[in-house]
C-alpha cells in the first residue's frame, strides 16, 4: 500500500528523482492485492497492477539511501537480520514527522482497518513529500 501510494503522490507532485520500492518481513509473491485492501486502493485510485510482493533481503538494504519500516517491530527485526549501517532503517513516522507512531497492521481486521492505515501512510507520505521539495 504505501509503496503504491508514495509512488502515486510522487508522480502527482512532479518529483521524479526518487525510486521507490517494497519490501516486506513477511511477504511473500503469491500475495495478491485482493478484499478489503483491493476495495481501499481502488476507492482512493491508486494503480496497484503489477506489484508484486518480495521479501526485504541484503541486496535491498545495500542498495537503498534509506528504508522506511511501518512497525518499530519490522525495524528491529530488519536491524537483527541485516545489520544495516546506523540511521539507514528507519520507522516510518520517525522519517517523516519525527515521531514513534507504529501504522496499524490491517490484515484481517476488515475494510476499516485498511483505511485507517492508508490514512495513517498517506499522512507520512505527504510529510515527505514536503521534506524533499525543500531538498530541492
Amino acid at each position: 500500500m504505501a509503496q503504491q501510494l508514495l509512488r502515486a503522490v510522487l508522480k502527482r507532485e512532479g518529483i521524479n528523482s526518487v525510486e521507490v520500492d517494497s519490501a516486506g518481513t513477511a511477504a511473500y509473491p503469491h500475495y495478491n492485492i485482493v478484499g478489503d485492501l483491493k476495495e481501499v486502493m481502488d476507492d482512493e485510485g491508486i494503480d496497484y497492477q503489477g506489484h508484486t510482493p518480495k521479501m526485504m533481503d541484503r541486496d535491498i538494504i545495500e542498495t537503498s539511501d534509506v528504508v522506511l519500516a511501518a512497525t518499530q517491530a519490522h525495524v528491529e527485526e530488519i536491524k537483527a537480520r541485516f545489520n544495516p549501517p546506523a540511521g539507514k532503517v528507519q520507522l516510518l513516522s520517525v522519517y517523516a514527522a519525527g515521531e514513534i507512531v507504529d501504522i496499524e497492521d490491517p490484515i484481517g481486521c476488515g475494510k476499516p482497518a485498511y483505511e485507517r492505515a492508508f490514512r495513517q501512510i498517506e499522512r507520512y507520505i505527504e510529510r515527505i513529500i514536503r521534506i524533499l521539495k525543500n531538498e530541492n
